[in-house]
């Protein structure tokens, strides 16, 4: 692996740059840049491996749920007496990664259910695979 020697302006001398788990950096230069102007570094980094949300997009629905903290509670907006009486809404909760995926959109709790666990298994896909930006 190529190893690159970073040369820091000398209007810029104080930066503490942080390991990250990902190699990846890019400087970003504003289409402006003025030798006054001080860059903005960002770093790349992904909280987990795209193995690890392979594993759980395998999962069938049943054992997926089982990994998941499920609740219900009351929605509020249109919908009249049914939507502000009935717990139909449901938010679900997945324990090892601690993502949480809702829906409320329907009237019934079953429908709301499946929704909700479609988007987490979609936000699981997405922490896996989508990486972090962090920018000074």
């Amino acid at each position: 692996m190529a190893r690159a020697l970073l040369r820091w302006p000398p209007f810029f001398p104080s930066l503490n740059l942080k390991p990250s788990s990902s190699p990846h950096f890019f400087l970003q230069l504003p289409h402006t840049f003025l030798p006054r102007t001080a860059p903005t570094l960002s770093f790349f980094s992904s909280s987990s491996s795209p193995a690890a949300a392979a594993n759980y997009l395998d999962l069938s629905d049943d054992d997926l749920m089982a990994q998941c903290d499920v609740g219900t509670f009351k929605s509020s907006g249109p919908g009249g007496q049914h939507r502000n009486k009935r717990e139909s809404a449901v938010r679900i909760c997945h324990r090892p990664t601690g993502v949480i995926a809702q829906a409320a959109e329907e009237r019934s709790q079953h429908k709301n259910r499946a929704m909700a666990l479609t988007r987490l298994r979609t936000k699981l896909a997405l922490k896996g695979y989508a990486p972090k930006i962090i920018s000074f």
